[in-house]
């Protein structure tokens, strides 16, 4: 499989560039395009990449991002929580925020059918598990006590990973444009990602559903608010 290795390098100029705030590795097991296409006369790519699903583990090839940059810009990692736990997703995004002074995020996906399905893991629980996973995840990373908690996925009892990185407030964004995946960021998450143009093929529409989301936000404060009497 490809290596980290570039990535040293790569992220230096990044951030000697002074105009990027954060390097997102993908966490793919397949890549987005079959083999068979990937050909010299589909595309001159094949000659700089010819084994285009040999992809290197996105926390390897941090390792060697964040060795190679002086810790101001911020690293993320786009990955679901199909085929990764969230304590184990937990553990990693407080290391990560923990090892740079820039912005340490999360992209969570309900996982795609090529990085689960080819490999035999049942996509049916997917949306099931993000919106409980990340229930779990904002308890693991805001709370500096033990927590429980009682969910449809997971249920935990006096569980804590430790406060190292918890200062540094890193992200969960939930990804995808479902109504279950937008209702899971906009009560548990820091914000929600979407792909164009498979989601939201045109501006207009996405600025107003953008508008809409906002206005729910509003009224869950609200609700909040009375709940807490501020």
């Amino acid at each position: 499989h490809a290596g980290g290795c570039p990535a040293y390098a790569a992220d230096h100029r990044i951030e000697q560039s002074g105009q990027v705030d954060q390097v997102i590795v993908w966490d793919q097991l397949m890549s987005w395009f079959p083999q068979h296409i990937w050909t010299p006369e589909t595309t001159p790519l094949v000659n700089f990449i010819p084994d285009v699903d040999s992809l290197a583990d996105p926390f390897h090839t941090l390792i060697y991002g964040m060795a190679g940059s002086e810790g101001r810009i911020g690293f993320g990692v786009g990955t679901d929580i199909l085929r990764r736990n969230p304590s184990e997703l937990a553990q990693m995004l407080l290391t990560l925020a923990a090892s740079t002074t820039g912005q340490g995020s999360f992209y969570l996906g309900a996982g795609e059918a090529k990085n689960n399905v080819p490999f035999g893991i049942n996509r049916a629980l997917g949306v099931k598990r993000l919106e409980d996973g990340v229930q779990v995840l904002r308890k693991l990373l805001k709370e500096r006590h033990k927590v429980d908690h009682e969910g449809t996925v997971w249920q935990m009892k006096d569980a804590f990973i430790g406060n190292a990185g918890k200062d540094r407030n890193p992200e969960i964004i939930v990804m995808g444009g479902g109504p279950r995946l937008i209702e899971a960021a906009l009560r548990y998450a820091d914000g929600s990602a979407t792909g164009v143009p498979f989601v939201a093929p045109y501006p207009d529409d996405y600025g107003k559903a953008v508008q809409e989301h906002k206005k729910k936000l509003e009224k869950q404060n609200e609700r909040m608010c009375l709940l807490l009497e501020c």
